[in-house]
């Protein structure tokens, strides 16, 4: 089954959206070599062009053949939408990639991960930023994820391996075109400091301008949120912003300098109702965290044995349940109450601004 997914994406014009519908019925697609263009029309309901291209793309073994020659050669790992090690929060979004292709620590498709991206122009204030911000979120064992790009992008991978933490690097090309080439030691980097770097795309594709908002929109997919970090108005940074708020994830920002063109989009961002970020804290109290640098472990360890713990009120567990999108049914269930009194519950959390 995995080679059949893997074939499908091989196929021009044939996209994550029609493969997760054939995938949905699972007992049809086991036998879709066997269909031809007017039973694949039949069983799933497609058009006869988008059926003609998977008829005759299923009938060039030829095309799966190569790319698994080319996954055995470079020792290439890849996963697809079907299998355990696929990111959980990945599956989620609309569309998630039928395919990953990856080298390095596979691991890290589930882990506590959190976006930083922002413009390839990228100044001295977003390196202050960045240099800031990464080793504290690292020291909470936050696994950063980027896409890979001159700017941002690589101060974020960088300072990761810097911080001794481990990093995701998002390309928009395949993993043996490796976009932009100026950053193959960074990504030599991340693979030798257990980290990981994936891409969508068939291994030989070349990074265009179309593969962007794709990669963007995975960058946000597995990430619980995105901090953008010096964005245009007109900019690859705000696509991603975009991409996390319709995948229900935080969307953190950081403040420009006033007439900066580097912070007009961050600005438009923060203006329609994205998370000002004046520090980590910021960020870290959106997921029930504080900043545990390492001043604070070792005062939290000095004074251990006073600490008090706050037990949680039902108001707090309902807060970090609904971090992610939450069905009010499955709160109900999940906390024995009633529905009335769980609404009354939430609303009074939205007067109080929670």
């Amino acid at each position: 089954m995995r080679n059949l997914v893997l074939h499908l994406s091989l196929i021009d014009g044939i996209g994550p959206a029609i493969i997760n519908l054939i995938l949905d019925k699972l007992n049809l697609a086991k036998d879709l070599y066997k269909l031809n263009s007017l039973e694949i029309v039949s069983k799933f309901n497609l058009s006869e062009k988008i059926a003609n291209k998977i008829y005759l793309g299923l009938k060039d073994k030829n095309i799966l053949l190569k790319e698994l020659e080319l996954i055995n050669k470079h020792k290439v790992g890849f996963v697809t939408v079907l299998d355990k090690e696929y990111s959980s929060l990945l599956k989620q979004i609309s569309r998630p990639p039928s395919v990953l292709y990856f080298w390095g620590n596979k691991d890290l498709f589930n882990s506590k991960s959190i976006a930083i991206v922002g413009s390839r122009l990228a100044n001295s204030y977003a390196k202050e930023v960045v240099s800031d911000l990464v080793p504290k979120l690292i020291n909470n064992n936050w696994v950063i994820t980027s896409g890979g790009a001159i700017g941002v992008d690589t101060m974020a991978h960088s300072n990761s391996i810097s911080a001794n933490g481990k990093t995701i690097v998002v390309l928009g090309s395949g993993l043996l075109n490796l976009y932009p080439s100026n950053n193959k030691i960074l990504f030599r980097k991340v693979i030798i400091n257990n980290g990981l770097i994936i891409s969508p795309f068939k291994l030989e594709a070349n990074a265009h301008p179309g593969n962007f908002p794709a990669r963007n929109n995975i960058i946000s997919g597995l990430s619980l949120g995105t901090v953008v970090i010096q964005a245009a108005i007109k900019s690859g940074a705000k696509i991603t912003a975009h991409c996390a708020l319709d995948q229900g994830r935080e969307l953190f920002v950081i403040p420009g300098k006033y007439n900066d063109p580097l912070s007009a989009g961050c600005h438009s961002l923060i203006a329609n109702g994205a998370k000002l970020v004046h520090d980590i804290n910021d960020i870290l109290d959106e997921f029930g965290e504080k900043n545990l640098n390492i001043n604070n472990i070792i005062k939290l360890k000095k004074v251990n044995n006073n600490i008090k713990i706050k037990k949680l009120t039902i108001e707090d567990k309902l807060v970090i349940a609904c971090k992610n999108p939450a069905n009010i049914d499955d709160l109900a269930t999940k906390f024995s109450l009633k529905i009335p009194e769980l609404q009354n519950l939430l609303f009074d959390l939205q007067l109080n601004g929670k």
